[in-house]
C-alpha cells in the first residue's frame, strides 16, 4: 500500500483494480496517524521516501477531550499561519452579530 501511495504522490497516477493503464490524477493528501512515523522509519516498518513526501506540514493535535475546548481558537491561528506561509490573505469566517 505504501508503494501505491508513493506512486500517486510522485507520478500523479493511479491504476484501477483490474485496469490495464494508469489514470492521471491531481490530488492533495492529508495523512493522520496516532503512530510515530519517524520511529517506524528507523525500524524499517515505514518507507523513508514516503515519509519525506507526507511529512511536509506536520500538526500535532491534542486528545479529543482537550481539543474540543481550544479548537476554535487554534483553528484560527493555524489558518493565519498557513495563509502567511502561502502569501495569501485569510478571509474572516466570523459572521456579524445582529
Amino acid at each position: 500500500m505504501q508503494a501505491k501511495l508513493l506512486r500517486v504522490l510522485e507520478e500523479g497516477e493511479v491504476e484501477r483494480v483490474g485496469g490495464d493503464k494508469p489514470i492521471k490524477v491531481n490530488v492533495r493528501v492529508l495523512v493522520a496517524t496516532h503512530r510515530n512515523l519517524e520511529d517506524l522509519v528507523k525500524q524499517n516498518s515505514f518507507r523513508s521516501d514516503l515519509f519525506h513526501r507526507i511529512y511536509v506540514f506536520p500538526l500535532t493535535l491534542l486528545p479529543c477531550a482537550s481539543a474540543l475546548k481550544i479548537f476554535p481558537a487554534s483553528s484560527r491561528i493555524s489558518a493565519r499561519q498557513v495563509a502567511a506561509q502561502n502569501g495569501g490573505k485569510r478571509r474572516s469566517s466570523r459572521r456579524s452579530h445582529r
